[in-house]
């Protein structure tokens, strides 16, 4: 049993919609209600209860937070009475369920414009620290007996409730200053991809691209991006996102599929106002961003040839020579397994798992996602902190 009251939970969600500050959020309900709790418990407070409001075909609020609102209406304890005033002030009427989803559709339908969250506010003195979050190697449409849609999602949403959780635990030891999103490419299966593509394939490609966009923003970046913090999303293309049935050469990234998902995502968020995230779109194979002091290189992986700690090192000192810089880790996908060599290179697994590929090269088919921290140190160069391999359910 939750330990907020229904009240706290309906305030907050007034508060939210009429575009209070977390700051403020935080000061009022922690004096109203007499908590000590900081802004990352509200927020996840917003993350575990916002599915009750969400609305339905028709447009009607689920029906356990109708049926409490009611009782609360009608009771006569003090707790209820303590309720009834909250939805009181959401100008509920007699007509309970046209009014819920009348203030339902102001919430989902206007949402609410959260400001940057400041560094250092809440842990003075504590090390700066930097969350990622790997994603790569959904095949978005991919069908087997293990694997739809439907897994899709459900592994994406725990995926993002467990970067929440560590993020909730790491705020109390360190100024979390901001996150990072990798879209690490094969977004999509795509059903012209190989000869036979389109039998494992629940649909053809232009609706796995709409479903994996629509997927990624309800599961991933809005959930994220409601926390506050700024949020650079890097998208790289992989070998199943192409155009093309040989290696692409030219211009991978805009050349590829999933350009249109990335694009897409990047316009729903500055459509939205979700002026904390910031998207890096290469045009080629992959992009290399600053995280801590770092310089972290995101690509696919499937320009690599072979997955070896050998062949992995003089890839990335490769890179090196090629951006003319020191770069300090490598971020890649492709393989479904994974891995991690020393504090520089990491394979992110697949999200998918028992599928073919998977099967026929003998890797894990285990589906798993990573959770990366960085912390700036004076004692190495490398900021890499912790990395957190997320066994996802089957």
């Amino acid at each position: 049993m939750s330990k907020y009251p229904d009240e706290c939970i309906l305030d907050l969600f007034h508060k939210l919609k009429n575009g209070v500050s977390w700051k403020k959020i935080t000061k009022q309900l922690n004096k109203k209600y007499n908590f000590q709790n900081d802004q990352s418990h509200y927020r996840n407070l917003f993350h575990r209860y916002k599915d009750r409001f969400e609305l339905s075909e028709n447009e009607k609020l689920t029906i356990d937070m109708i049926r409490e609102a009611a009782t609360a209406r009608k009771g006569r304890t003090a707790s209820n009475k303590k309720l009834k005033k909250v939805l009181d002030e959401w100008d509920v009427t007699d007509h309970l369920v046209d009014d819920f989803t009348r203030i339902a559709a102001k919430l989902t339908g206007n949402r609410t414009v959260i400001k940057k969250a400041k560094a250092n506010t809440l842990n003075v003195g504590n090390a700066n620290m930097t969350m990622a979050l790997d994603i790569s190697d959904i095949h978005g449409g991919l069908k087997t007996k293990f694997y739809d849609y439907k897994k899709i999602r459900l592994r994406l949403k725990k995926l993002v409730n467990v970067f929440l959780e560590e993020y909730d635990r790491n705020s109390r030891t360190h100024n979390v200053e901001d996150f990072v999103i990798g879209l690490n490419g094969d977004m999509i299966h795509n059903d012209k991809l190989h000869e036979d593509s389109s039998k494992a394939c629940e649909e053809s490609t232009p609706g796995q691209l709409y479903n994996v966009t629509e997927i990624l923003f309800e599961a991933v970046i809005e959930p994220l991006a409601l926390v506050g913090l700024p949020i650079r999303v890097v998208a790289t293309a992989g070998n199943h996102d192409r155009s093309c049935k040989s290696r692409a050469m030219f211009q991978q990234g805009k050349e590829g599929y999933t350009w249109t998902v990335y694009k897409t995502l990047e316009l729903l968020t500055k459509k939205l106002k979700y002026d904390n995230i910031e998207f890096i779109i290469p045009e080629g194979y992959g992009a290399v961003l600053k995280i801590q002091g770092s310089n972290i290189l995101y690509e696919h992986g499937d320009m690599i040839k072979g997955s070896t700690e050998a062949i992995l090192r003089t890839h990335l000192n490769n890179r090196s020579e090629q951006y003319q810089m020191i770069l300090h880790g490598l971020r890649i996908g492709h393989f479904h397994s994974f891995r991690q060599f020393g504090r520089k290179i990491i394979i992110n697994g697949g999200l998918v798992c028992g599928d073919d590929f998977s099967d026929s090269s003998g890797y894990a088919a285990e589906p798993v996602q990573t959770i990366v921290t960085y912390c700036k140190s004076p004692n190495r160069k490398n900021s890499l902190y912790k990395v957190f391999p997320v066994i996802l359910p089957k």
